[in-house]
């Protein structure tokens, strides 16, 4: 005691092989109303101090923090912020709490270079299961964090982040959570890869279902593993999306059955695997694959194809999701038509794929790709019948083409006078200004 002031030089607390360590300064004439700290926390690993974080990516990894702040009637500031996980980047920045005129929480972040990719041990916490399931949807409930009565508002900044879907890009966020809200303002991250701009509102209503709000651009973006090689990678499409949805619902399925928006995708020339690349996981059961298969029986036994354009014009309404065209698709030796609709709240599917040989490729081309081919059952388990067009001749049957080959053969022949992707594109643009 000296000065009017207690200092507490060295305080120290272990549990095992977790320590914390500081020092304490607290002006006897405020009666512990204000004062000031630092403080030096060690862990083996984060679990040992958030065991909720132990199957994430990070768990495992030993942590060091720092800081040093002070407390005020008003609040508790923490500043000088240094987290510190060895091998895997520092992270920077402030912290503070405030009490009027409501509880919140205000953080700052920052990182030079960030390494949150799961360790090999860790890669897959969850064993994959074999047991087959007739939805690909999952019925899991969505929350919004319980913060009952605080305010939080968060910005994070990393000039490279390497993670299990960015390879060493910049990274901006700016959120809010306040009044049952999630706001996401800014999500933003930019780098060799391509650039991603969005924002998100998710919000609670009083029947405890969510709505939810999403505005998302993509420019010059590679499709593809974070590690794979910048010469494997030159190789590859780059995309270009844009879409504005909106959902609401208690959970995964019940969001998907209310999703209305658009989704606007538009791919430049490259290779793309079809067998273990991300655009096969992405189907479920290999789809891709097959379909691809069923309509050129050339590429059987090809890990790669060659992709000339590829477009996506979705348009979503309470969860089915239509495109008159869907797809268009040109490689080498084919250009695709896609058209019809997937309903999101079924699962199902009801897809015509039409396609022609491209002109220069051999006589014998046309005699290998089928023209037409019908997509029915579900996600989970879909259906090819390659070139149905008899049957359509004699029932009258039909998804999306009018119940007659011929109808499909005049929506060939229009898209495929030039190039679909294009053909497509204009179309979509033309329907958008009227």
């Amino acid at each position: 005691v000296s000065q009017g002031k207690l200092d507490a030089d060295e305080l120290v607390l272990r549990s095992g092989d977790v320590s914390l360590e500081g020092r304490v300064s607290l002006p006897l004439a405020d009666s512990g109303r204000t004062g000031g700290f630092t403080l030096h926390l060690l862990a083996p690993a984060v679990d040992a101090i958030m065991p909720g974080l132990a199957g994430g990516n990070l768990g495992g990894q030993p942590v060091d923090l720092r800081g040093e702040g002070n407390w005020t009637p008003d609040g508790l500031q923490l500043g000088e912020l240094l987290l510190r996980i060895p091998g895997r980047g520092d992270v920077r920045g402030s912290l503070s709490f405030a009490g009027n005129p409501s509880p919140s929480i205000s953080a700052r972040l920052s990182s030079a270079s960030l390494d949150v990719r799961p360790v090999n041990n860790n890669a897959s916490s969850t064993p994959p299961s074999n047991v087959v399931s007739d939805s690909v949807i999952p019925d899991r409930d969505i929350t919004l964090p319980e913060l009952p009565d605080l305010d939080v508002d968060l910005k994070v900044e990393i000039d490279s982040l390497q993670s299990p879907v960015t390879a060493g890009a910049s990274l901006v966020l700016e959120a809010r959570l306040a009044d049952d809200q999630l706001i996401v303002e800014r999500l933003e991250t930019r780098g060799k890869r391509g650039q991603i701009r969005a924002s998100l509102t998710v919000a609670a209503n009083a029947a405890a279902a969510l709505e939810a709000r999403l505005e998302l651009q993509g420019q010059e973006l590679y499709i593809a593993a974070p590690d794979e090689s910048p010469a494997a990678l030159s190789a590859r499409p780059q995309y270009d999306l844009e879409a504005t949805l909106q959902a609401n619902g208690a959970d995964l399925r019940e969001l998907a059955e209310t999703l209305t928006g658009r989704i606007r995708i538009q791919a430049e020339e490259g290779t793309i695997t079809r067998r273990g690349g991300l655009l096969v996981t992405l189907v479920v059961d290999d789809f891709l694959t097959r379909t691809l298969e069923t309509i050129n029986p050339l590429i059987k036994g090809r890990d790669e194809v060659q992709l000339n354009c590829f477009v996506v014009l979705a348009e979503i309404e309470e969860g089915k999701v239509r495109g008159d065209p869907l797809v268009a698709l040109q490689t080498t030796e084919v250009n695709l038509i896609t058209r019809g609709e997937i309903d999101l709240g079924s699962e199902s599917l009801k897809l015509d794929i039409i396609t022609k040989p491209r002109r220069g490729l051999g006589i014998s081309l046309g005699d290998v790709i089928n023209p037409f081919t019908r997509v029915g059952g579900t996600l989970a388990s879909p259906r090819l019948v390659a070139d149905p067009k008899s049957a359509l001749l004699e029932t009258g049957a039909g998804i999306l083409t009018g119940g007659a080959w011929v109808v499909a053969k005049k929506f060939r022949d229009r898209f495929f006078a030039g190039n679909p992707c294009a053909k497509a594109l204009e179309g979509s643009d033309e329907a958008n200004q009227q």
